[in-house]
């Protein structure tokens, strides 16, 4: 599952990039005199930024979603497992009828309860880990907007220098490469995370959907109760008609 210090990282993260959490940045009103029609570079990132936040809440209302679907899977799971139990006390009461066709209709049904016991564990660990993938794709747009906000300090420092602008002394471009250099680590860091997490999904979900199908034919052909049902009385044989 995903662990609170991820989740801490992914809100660090994701205040950084809103609050320009760097330590080199560049402040607005060293370009307010700098035409808008020269500062494109900078609104197009910063219009990368709106829509990137607007991915991340898409991010969070798939997390819910995630945690919703769980939560069902974990219920499936406890009635699947309380089943078990049940089934287990009818081959016992059948073992001590010592009645064979009872024992092995009991016997039976605990099969298919078993089977769907481990279906249901099956299905809840693959939504678990669709919350952990959801999880991850918040962390994921947290860093995207991370690197965002250092490429936007980077683009205004850009423009600063070629104005002929120094916010500060020592002034270096290669001061904001770097932020933008750590940013895009960190972001290719969760990008390999995700990409794990996705594809664990997708085996899990696969392996998910062939217990099912067996669960599925195991149901149609098992029996629906612990004892036979008992043969039809015949009908007693009705006299000849008297010739």
């Amino acid at each position: 599952m995903v662990t609170k210090n991820r989740l801490f990282l992914a809100l660090l993260l994701s205040f950084a990039a809103s609050c320009g959490g760097f330590k080199y940045k560049i402040s607005d009103a060293l370009l307010a005199d700098v035409p808008m029609s020269e500062k494109q570079a900078v609104l197009n990132v910063k219009d990368e930024q709106a829509q990137l936040k607007q991915l991340g809440d898409k991010a969070q209302s798939d997390l819910n979603i995630a945690k919703r679907d769980l939560e069902a899977a974990r219920a499936e799971y406890k009635i699947a497992k309380n089943d078990v139990d049940k089934v287990r006390a009818d081959v016992d009461l059948a073992k001590s009828t010592t009645d064979v066709n009872r024992i092995e209709r009991a016997n039976a049904r605990l099969a298919v309860a078993e089977l769907a016991r481990s279906t249901a564990d099956t299905k809840l660990s693959w939504r678990g880990l669709r919350v952990d993938y959801a999880g991850q794709q918040i962390r994921v747009g947290a860093a995207q907007q991370h690197h965002a906000a250092a490429r936007y300090e980077q683009e205004k420092a850009r423009l600063a220098a070629a104005k002929g602008k120094s916010p500060y002394r020592n002034f270096s471009l290669v001061q904001f490469d770097a932020q933008v250099s750590e940013a895009q680590a960190q972001l290719d860091k969760e990008r390999v995370q995700e990409d794990k997490l996705r594809q664990e999904i997708v085996q899990l979900e696969g392996r998910y959907q062939a217990e099912k199908q067996k669960l599925e034919a195991a149901q149609s052909g098992a029996p629906t109760q612990a004892v036979p049902p008992a043969p039809p009385l015949s009908s007693p044989s009705q006299p000849s008609p008297s010739p």
